[in-house]
């Protein structure tokens, strides 16, 4: 696995593809791993993802831990900058006021843009395989959009895409169940705000001011 890829991207796999845009999201996920409702550990993501056309992408981020649901076990801030052409990270630290330059040694291809058509049928495809079933056209994040449907004997799973903006995907849901329908595992990623258009220059520059470190 590419390091910079990983700072680039975050494991936001759900906000990949270089057309630009400004996207603030929240994503929450748990995972029950006993019978009972004392081992679940819930993860909370919110934040702002930067993508510029030349492949250049910002992400600021914060991650809250939680045990047993809801008791807090720690948060995180990540802010982190891609920049393409130069093929150069940068790991941020806003509380300490410095800055990691991290030279990429690799570099990695955006998977092939898929055909943007009204119902986004390729996206719902790629994304939930091919017995997606079309089951709304509504609106998130004041965008219009289509939501797709899947539904296995221990999983759903939907998501709904941007017909007119590449079919990028505004929000997702996924569910596992054990044997008898108890639910041992949720996430939900939803678009807050969507701004289509290159983002500040300023966006892919890291702080003045911040010490090296």
């Amino acid at each position: 696995m590419c390091g910079c890829a990983l700072v680039a991207y975050l494991g936001l796999w759900q906000l990949s593809g270089n057309y630009p845009r400004t996207v603030t999201f929240d994503l929450e996920y748990w995972e029950n791993s006993t019978w009972g409702l004392h081992n679940i550990e819930r993860h909370h993501v919110k934040g702002t993802v930067s993508v510029s056309a030349d492949g250049s992408r910002a992400n600021t981020i914060n991650r809250a831990y939680f045990k047993h649901y809801f008791v807090p076990s720690g948060d995180t801030a990540i802010h982190t900058i891609y920049v393409r052409p130069t093929n150069v990270a940068y790991s941020i630290d806003d509380k300490t006021r410095t800055t990691e330059v991290v030279r990429c040694a690799c570099n990695w291809g955006e998977a092939a843009m898929l055909a943007s058509d009204a119902s986004c049928s390729a996206a719902a495809k790629a994304v939930l395989g091919s017995k997606a079933m079309l089951v709304a056209f509504e609106v998130v994040a004041g965008i219009s959009a289509v939501r797709y449907r899947t539904t296995g004997s221990k999983d759903e799973h939907e998501a709904a895409f941007a017909a007119t903006f590449y079919c990028d995907m505004l929000e997702e849901k996924r569910a596992t169940y054990n044997s008898i329908g108890i639910p041992t595992s949720r996430s939900h990623f939803i678009v807050r705000s969507y701004a289509p258009g290159e983002p500040r220059r300023e966006s892919f520059r890291p702080p003045s001011g911040y010490a090296a470190r």
